[in-house]
């Protein structure tokens, strides 16, 4: 077994492990509110490998930006490459296996919210989202934010976890059923991670997160949509609030004009925080020993791809976690070439696209097959890439 499949192994025991019930659940949101600039793919395998990791970065992230070097003997974090078109890994470090190079390291900037910060913090926020309850302390009036995101979001990715409601104890409701479910699970997993990394004591909120259907998102699938979602909209509401505070700092410092070497450093790399996601680590040198190796995605494979990662998110999360989502493209690839074969000779019969028109007017000839092939590629897109 290749590193690659052991890796997609663990994602599928992990995800069934948190999704058992509310305190397994709620041990994975711990971590995902530290990491929140990863996505759900990545969240779920760090968690698997490192929960108590709380600032993570590739090798080149923390060398060449950070002038971090990694502790000697130091293990990293395996995470799946959805960028490569092989199955392959990617590897991130935590700050705790790193050390600083004298003089030129850099910590990353971890922000912790302070009661002098939540002014401002809920003055940012409003601005964006909305006012809220003035007469609220500021945990309520931040819940009522999170809740809002939550509420007004839902709708779009509900139709998700109906498609992929499959082997799911879900599989049996009916569309509103599924809608309450994942209306319900949603809003208090984004309140939730927004509320912990906040530094928020969640024992006042026990009441309001107690994550009923969690077990109902008992698939892979089902439950990279509700994971997947509930990273997305807390993604931004985290990335604002850290860089309020950033800003707020850096002006008491200013105001005060004295330096401290923590905040210094904070000030340095507040522009960059560690744990960007877009940052890649190492591929893993093994790749999938499976028959597909060596397969390429071509053009409709390659248009699958993208289409489920930029807008069916939870789908794609759970291929790729799964180890299936080159399989799965792989196969749109191949029914999507034969269908524009098929399409494009049936509808050659209906032209008057003719062998004495190639040698006659050979210019009428191209634009005329450009139009069929145009005519069966938009039937492919639309009845297999992009369905």
């Amino acid at each position: 077994m290749t590193k690659y499949v052991k890796i997609s192994v663990l994602a599928r025991e992990t995800a069934k492990k948190v999704c058992r019930g509310r305190e397994q659940w709620i041990r994975y949101l711990d971590v995902a509110s530290r990491l929140y600039k990863y996505p759900f793919e990545d969240q779920l395998l760090i968690y698997a490998q490192r929960p108590d990791a709380t600032a993570c970065a590739s090798l080149e992230m923390w060398n060449e930006r950070m002038f971090c070097w990694v502790n000697r003997g130091a293990k990293g974090i395996a995470l799946i490459d959805g960028e490569s078109e092989r199955p392959k890994l990617r590897y991130v470090f935590d700050v705790s296996d790193v050390h600083k190079a004298r003089r030129i390291g850099k910590d990353p900037f971890i922000w912790h919210l302070r009661e002098e910060h939540k002014e401002v913090v809920l003055a940012e926020l409003e601005h964006i989202y909305g006012s809220t309850n003035d007469s609220l302390p500021f945990e309520n009036r931040i819940y009522e934010i999170a809740e809002r995101i939550a509420e007004d979001f839902y709708e779009e990715a509900v139709d998700e976890v109906i498609d992929e409601a499959a082997n799911s104890f879900l599989e049996d409701l009916d569309g509103d059923a599924v809608a309450v479910r994942f209306r319900e699970m949603l809003v208090q997993s984004v309140s939730y991670t927004i509320l912990k990394r906040c530094g928020c004591d969640m024992t006042e909120f026990d009441d309001e997160f107690t994550f009923d259907y969690i077990h109902e998102f008992n698939t892979l699938r089902t439950l990279s949509v509700l994971g997947s979602t509930t990273s997305e909209l807390c993604e931004p509401v985290l990335i604002r609030i850290g860089r309020t505070i950033a800003r707020y700092d850096r002006a008491l410092l200013q105001n005060r004009r004295y330096t401290i070497n923590h905040n210094h450093t904070e000030r340095a790399v507040a522009g960059h925080e560690s744990d960007i996601r877009k940052e890649r680590g190492l591929s893993d040198s093994q790749s999938d020993t499976s028959e597909q190796e060596g397969a390429m995605l071509t053009k409709y494979g390659v248009l699958r791809k993208n289409y489920l990662k930029n807008y069916r998110r939870g789908i794609y999360t759970g291929l790729l976690l799964s180890g299936e989502l080159l399989t799965h493209c792989l196969e749109i690839q191949e029914q999507a070439e034969e269908r524009f074969e098929v399409l494009t000779q049936q509808l050659l019969k209906n032209q008057i696209v003719t062998e004495e028109m190639k040698q006659n007017d050979p210019l009428q000839w191209t634009k005329e097959m450009n139009r069929i092939y145009q005519q069966a590629e938009e039937i492919v897109l639309k009845e297999l890439v992009y369905q």
